[in-house]
Parts: C-alpha cells; structure tokens; sequence
C-alpha cells in the first residue's frame, strides 16, 4: 500500500532532523575539537608555537611614580603628600630561549628587553624623582623582626646615618627601575649588627652586585627556567606549569595551597575555557604565587567574541571574608585583618612589600586615609580576553601597586617619629593586544564556526517546520484529533 506523501515528508523530515542535529553536536563539535586540537599545541614550527616563544603581539609596561612632596615633614610624623608621575613607557620583546622540548613538556628561559618609548610617555626617564629609601626601611623592619634589642637597632641607625643614608632618596627614573643605584653602604651592615647578637642573615642575590632597582635583574636577563606542558597529548595541559626553577611548587608560605603553582599558566596561553565557572590560575614570579583569575563575562576585541576574566574576590580579601588567605599572613600583619593588599616577604627577603590594585582600589579605607594624593573614584581593574575555544589571550590589561610598610621604630632615631602606614611606591600597567593582521586566522576560524553553526540552526528549524505542518496535514486528513478528543476539523 502507498504511503501517504504526509506521513513520508514527516519521516524524511525527522530523519533530516535527527541527523543534523547528530551533524550539530556530534560530528560538528568533533571536527572543531579535531582541527583546533591539531592546531592549538606547542608543537615547533606550528604557528602558536612561533608566537608564543617570540612573541609579535605589542607588550607595554607603563609606570606611575608616587613622587613624596614633603619628606621632611613625613619624618616628623606628617601625612604623606603625593603626587602622580608618569606614565613612563616601555616596550617589552618577548622571547622564550628553549632548553628542552618533546610531546609532554617544554623547558624554555623567558627573556624580556625594556626598551624606553619617549613618545609614549609623559616625561623622561631622566626625571628625579624622590621615594621612601627602600632598602632603608627593609633592612630595618628585618633587623627589628630578628632583634627587638634597643642597642642593636640603635646602632644600626647610627652607622647608616653616618654614611648619609636617610628615609627618603631622590633618584632618575631609570635608577628606580632598571639601571639601579648603589646601596654599597648597607652591604657591610646587612649582616654584621645582628650576628653580635649571635645571628646570620644572608644578603639576598639579587643585590650582591651592591646596585638596587626594582627591576634591575629583570632588563635583558633569563636566569628563571619554566617547564609546561605542551597540550599535545592533552589538551587540558596546554601551558600548565609542571615546575618552576626545578620546583613543583613554592616553598616560601605557610601552606602548600598558597605554594601551589602546578595548574597554573603563565597568562598568555590557556587550554581551552568554555566552562565560565572555572577559575584560572596565573603564576607571576613577582607576585611571588599564583593569582585567581574569575570569569566577568562575554568580552569582545577586534570583533573576536572572548571570555573576560579579572582578579577574583579571593585575591585580595581579609581573612573574614576568605580564611584560606591565612597561609599568606606573616605574625600579625594587619592586611590579614583589612582587605586590599598582600605581602612578597617570601620573594624579597622578608622586606615589608606588599601588593595592591593602584590607588588603593577597593581596599580598606584607612590605606588611603593615610596619604594625600590618591585618586579614589578611578577604576584600576585588570582584565584578560581570552578566546574560549583555542584558549588564547588577545587582549591584557593589568594593573597592580607597589607599597611597602613604613612603621615606627622608637630604638632608631631615623624612624622614631613617622607615621605607620602603608606607603605607596609605584604602580605599573602592563598591556597587550593581538593585531589586527595577527588576528587575521583566528577572526575568520570564529566567524567561519559561528556561520556553520547558525546554517544548522537555521536548517534545523526548517526541518521542525516542515514535521510540524506536515503533521497538522496528517491530522486533519486522518482526523486523529477527532478520534482523540472529539475536535473536528470544517
């Protein structure tokens, strides 16, 4: 018997229905996991191998000073008054010196250039600038940590005042940053006070050289080895730490959650994030830990649909909003009490350096009560636009402070009279965005799987059309509406 042309265009389109929709999340979704997981690996000689260990994408580093207008007064226990420099530009050059590669691992030294930008900035890098004297304050706070003895921190103050050192120093911008200044006058007293007390301290490597910049081993150097994984095998190892300088993990806070660095990346590349509820984990060795990175919502960059993710809550928090920060407290800093900033202690020889979001942004009030000079209502966030199928960063934003614990200490003359704060040094800006002619077969990849994928949809609709007209044909000529519940069609 003939079947009736309904009932065949309702199993044609059913059939159609059944296998696009197969064609939609089976076929399609593995032709894209395939031709990406081919593609997006560090595998030498492919393209995200060449971009990633000589990076093309522009990086700039843009540094904002909190020059001290009346340093005397601070001494006398007056609120600091600051003011804004900057920004001063850098260019970085980014390049990976491999050591090692095969299908599980890469081992590679990262080396990054500064180079100066005159036209980018907003002054020379020859501007003075005056700052509290760092390795001033942080050879006092260790020797007050190690000794609390009246005689031994006196004499300490003594001797450093006599060969002129005092709270405050003026200095070029290039000396602050990469060149360096001579502190040849703490080299001697670094160790020697404290061991007439029966104690060794050991003068951290990177000021053996007698010169101290906040960047001064950083311009030109590849001392760090990295090891990651390659995603050639798994593509959820992509760019995951395996170790750090030989270590699996940090060894310097109090507990191994805050030392873990393993399923953290180094933030330029990701295995694939489509799972917005992930937290992704970006290791950065001046951080001295991993930073959480949270989804913020959809972003979009050179008309590149991504993932935005900031710092997550947890970074910053007190210890009453997020206990597990415990393992970052030293003794009884206050910071564990107020939320906003964490310590580098374990990376900068117990020195008091903290970090914070510039300005002092969403942190406790009573930071930036303590100076003049901030901007309070400007928004300092950092962000990262990561594409969510292949897992790279186009776009960065990322801003953190630099400050360091200015305390009070009545055995030291130089320190017997100042306020106790948190004193804001500097902030640095760091970005970087894939080009438009970088962006080029990444732009036509997105676009070319969102036009596959709304052909489908589009497909798939029609088929659901045509069963279901099909269908109300069906009905009206079988009346199986009539048989079911009584309706009759005219």
């Amino acid at each position: 018997m003939k079947k009736p042309k309904t009932r065949c265009a309702i199993q044609v389109a059913s059939a159609a229905l059944v296998g696009i929709l197969f064609l939609r999340y089976g076929v399609t979704n593995f032709v894209i996991k395939t031709v990406v997981s081919s593609k997006i690996k560090l595998a030498p000689g492919n393209d995200v191998w060449n971009i990633w260990t000589e990076m093309p994408i522009p990086i700039y580093s843009k540094f904002y000073f909190f020059n001290v207008t009346n340093p005397d007064h601070v001494m006398e226990g007056a609120k600091p008054i600051l003011k804004e420099l900057g920004p001063y530009v850098y260019q970085e050059h980014r390049q990976k010196i491999i050591l090692e590669s095969n299908d599980d691992i890469v081992k590679y030294r990262p080396k990054i250039t500064y180079m100066f930008k005159p036209e980018l900035s907003y002054g020379s890098q020859d501007d003075n600038i005056t700052l509290l004297n760092v390795p001033y304050v942080a050879v006092a706070k260790i020797a007050y940590d190690i000794s609390k003895e009246s005689f031994m921190l006196s004499t300490l103050d003594d001797m450093l005042s006599a060969k002129g050192e005092s709270l405050f120093h003026t200095n070029k911008v290039r000396e602050f940053l990469f060149d360096g200044f001579s502190i040849e006058n703490f080299m001697e007293l670094f160790s020697l006070p404290v061991e007439a007390f029966g104690v060794k301290t050991e003068i951290p490597d990177r000021i053996l050289d007698g010169d101290f910049g906040f960047f001064d081993d950083r311009n030109g150097t590849a001392e760090e080895i990295w090891m990651v994984g390659t995603g050639i095998r798994d593509k959820d190892n992509l760019g995951k730490i395996v170790s750090f300088n030989g270590k699996t993990h940090l060894d310097g806070w109090n507990d191994e959650r805050c030392n873990k660095i393993e399923d953290s990346t180094d933030g330029t590349i990701f295995p694939p994030v489509a799972d917005t509820s992930r937290i992704l984990d970006v290791f950065h060795p001046d951080a001295c830990r991993s930073l959480k990175m949270a989804y913020v919502g959809p972003g979009e960059f050179i008309e590149i649909p991504t993932h935005r993710y900031s710092f997550a809550g947890s970074v910053f928090e007190s210890l009453d909003l997020h206990p597990e920060n415990e393992c970052f407290c030293k003794e009884t800093y206050e910071w564990c009490k107020k939320g906003g900033i964490f310590p580098l202690w374990p990376c900068v020889g117990g020195a008091p350096v903290f970090i914070s979001r510039p300005h002092f942004m969403n942190s406790h009030v009573d930071y930036r009560k303590a100076v003049e000079g901030l901007n309070e209502n400007g928004d300092y966030s950092s962000v990262i636009d990561i594409e969510p199928t292949i897992g790279l960063a186009i776009r960065a934003d990322m801003k953190l402070q630099v400050n360091i614990e200015l305390q009070s200490f009545g055995s030291m003359a130089t320190f017997v009279n100042v306020p106790n704060l948190m004193f804001p040094l500097f902030w640095m800006e760091e970005t970087a965005e894939l080009t438009e002619e970088l962006a080029k077969p990444l732009k036509w990849l997105t676009i070319g799987l969102m036009i596959a994928d709304s052909v489908i949809q589009l497909i798939v609709i029609g088929c659901i059309g045509i069963i279901l007209i099909a269908v109300a044909v069906e009905a009206r000529n079988a009346n199986w509406l009539g048989k079911c519940c009584g309706v009759k069609f005219g």
